[in-house]
C-alpha cells in the first residue's frame, strides 16, 4: 500500500512538472512577439504549482504593466510573482542590436502616464461604487501612473484616497479661482492632492482641461457630469475605460456608443475589476493608441513605441 501511494504521489509531481513546463513555453511563446515589439530584453520565466514567476529588466513602467497582464492572461497561470526591475543596464540584450538605448527608449522622455477618473460627485452614490473607486485609485497608483481628478467630492475623491494609500501622485483640476472658492463655492475637497490647479473656468469649462491633463480616462457610476466627461472625450478621440457594474451612466455606455455615428479615433474598454481594467488600459495606450491619442494629433505624431 505505502509503495502504491508512494508510486502515486511521484506520479502527480511529475504530472505537475509537466504541466508547469508546458505553461512555462506557453508564457514564452506569448511574451515573445511583445518584448520583441518593445525592443526589450529576454525575461526569465519559471513557473511552479501553476503560478509564473518574472525575472528581469524592462525599460518602464508601462512595460512592465503590459508584461504582467499578458502573463496573466495565459492559460495554465494561476498566479504571478514579478521581479521585474525598471531600468535597462548597458549590458541588457535588446532585439535592436547596436542600437543605444537613450535613443530606443522613447518612453525615458515620457512623463508617467495620466488616468483621469470621472464620476458622480454627488448623490446617490452607492456603497460598492465607493468601494470600487477606491480600489481604482489604488489599482491608477500600483500601475506607477499619475491620477487626475476634477477635484470633487464623491467617487473622484474615493479614488484620490485610494491612490494615496497606495502611495500615488495625485493631481486635482478645479473649477475655481483659488483655493478659497474651491472650498467655500464648490464645497470640493483639498487633501490628498500633490497639486490643485485652479482653472476658473467653471464646472463646465474644467471638464474640458480635465479630459485633455488626462492621457487616458475612465468612468465610475456618474450622472449627466459624467455624462458630458464621456461625450468631451469619446469628441476628442481619447482612449476610454468603463468600470461597469457601478451604474449611472457608466452602465449605459455600451448601450449608448453604437447610437454614436461619428468616428473620432476614441476607443472605450469595458470591465468590471479595477486592477484588470487600468491594466487593459495602460496596455492598449502603450501598443496602439498613444500613436494618436487624441485628433489634435497627427497619425503618428504621438508617443511611438518601438
Amino acid at each position: 500500500m505505502r509503495t502504491d501511494s508512494r508510486s502515486l504521489a511521484i506520479r502527480r509531481i511529475r504530472h505537475s512538472f509537466a504541466e508547469d513546463r508546458t505553461t512555462a513555453d506557453r508564457v514564452r511563446s506569448e511574451l515573445g512577439p511583445l518584448l520583441k515589439l518593445r525592443d526589450q530584453p529576454h525575461v526569465h520565466v519559471l513557473v511552479t504549482d501553476g503560478v509564473a514567476m518574472l525575472h528581469g529588466d524592462v525599460s518602464d513602467i508601462p512595460t512592465r504593466a503590459a508584461v504582467e497582464a499578458k502573463v496573466l492572461d495565459v492559460a495554465g497561470v494561476r498566479g504571478l510573482r514579478s521581479k521585474l526591475h525598471i531600468g535597462l543596464l548597458r549590458s541588457d540584450t535588446r532585439p535592436s542590436a547596436g542600437r543605444q538605448h537613450s535613443a530606443s527608449n522613447r518612453w525615458a522622455a515620457q512623463p508617467a502616464l495620466a488616468i483621469g477618473i470621472m464620476g458622480s460627485a454627488s448623490p446617490p452614490i452607492h456603497n460598492g461604487s465607493r468601494l470600487a473607486a477606491r480600489e481604482l485609485g489604488r489599482a491608477v497608483a500600483r500601475a506607477g501612473c499619475t491620477l487626475v481628478t476634477g477635484a470633487c467630492p464623491g467617487l473622484p475623491d474615493d479614488a484620490v484616497k485610494g491612490a494615496k494609500e497606495s502611495g500615488g501622485l495625485v493631481i486635482g483640476i478645479s473649477p475655481a479661482l483659488s483655493a478659497e472658492e474651491h472650498v467655500d463655492r464648490f464645497a470640493s475637497p483639498l487633501a490628498g492632492f500633490d497639486l490643485v490647479i485652479f482653472t476658473g473656468s467653471g464646472l463646465m469649462g474644467r471638464e474640458v482641461i480635465n479630459i485633455r491633463t488626462s492621457d487616458m480616462v475612465v468612468i465610475i457610476a456618474g450622472h449627466s457630469g459624467t455624462l458630458g466627461e464621456f461625450a468631451i472625450a469619446y469628441d476628442e478621440g481619447r482612449l476610454i475605460g468603463v468600470l461597469t457594474g457601478t451604474g449611472g451612466v457608466a452602465d449605459l455606455i455600451e448601450s449608448l456608443v453604437p447610437q454614436l455615428s461619428k468616428e473620432t479615433g476614441a476607443r472605450v474598454l469595458y470591465d468590471d475589476d479595477p486592477d484588470r481594467l487600468v491594466s487593459r488600459l495602460i496596455d492598449y495606450y502603450v501598443t496602439q493608441h498613444a500613436h494618436r491619442p487624441h485628433v489634435f494629433a497627427n497619425p503618428g505624431a504621438g508617443v511611438r513605441v518601438p
